[in-house]
């Protein structure tokens, strides 16, 4: 499945989960460090510079940047992995998977997305380098080097950078965050 929103929704339960467990098992909201240099819907307006401060989800209303990269990159980049960075800003999360603890990364602001574009430009200029088809990084194995990303058959992996797919976590996005599990620490 492709759909944006279906992915978008997906990964908005996915947080909530989150959340939900984390303020079960600590007692207190998932929170943040608020960096004036660093500003985020996420976080309330009156959240002032170094402090903690719980956040929330916010959709991505910005333009989508992915057209300009793959034509210059001269690749066709799975819809989902697309959709996954297109559909909001959000902290970094925590699952448990197969391959370990991952922490799934999104973008926080559009400072961070823009960042996001030139770190995958880096992963895709090493795929290319080696070969291998292209795939869009969501996340990162927190035991391991490994990269967890979307494929170009719209499966969630898990690869080495340089390095074929090792392992395949789920056969859509959708249901690798329908059926992730989150891991509060």
């Amino acid at each position: 499945m492709n759909d944006p929103k279906a992915i978008a929704c997906a990964l908005e339960q996915l947080i909530e989960r989150f959340q939900a467990d984390y303020l079960a098992q600590i007692g207190e909201h998932h929170c943040v460090e608020v960096d004036d240099d660093w500003p985020s819907a996420c976080v309330p307006a009156d959240a002032k510079d170094g402090e903690l401060s719980s956040w929330k989800v916010c959709l991505r209303d910005d333009v989508d940047q992915f057209a300009e990269l793959e034509q210059a990159m001269s690749v066709d980049l799975h819809p989902s992995g697309k959709a996954y960075w297109n559909a909001l800003y959000a902290a970094g999360i925590t699952i448990e998977s197969e391959v370990g603890p991952v922490e799934l990364l999104m973008p926080w602001n559009q400072q961070d997305y823009v960042r996001f574009l030139q770190n995958l430009t880096g992963h895709l200029l090493t795929q290319k380098r080696f070969k291998l088809e292209p795939s869009v990084f969501i996340g990162v194995a927190l035991n391991s080097e490994l990269v967890i990303s979307v494929a170009d058959d719209g499966s969630v992996v898990a690869e080495l950078p340089g390095r074929p797919p090792s392992h395949t976590l789920a056969p859509t996005l959708v249901e690798f965050l329908q059926s992730a599990k989150p891991l509060i620490q």
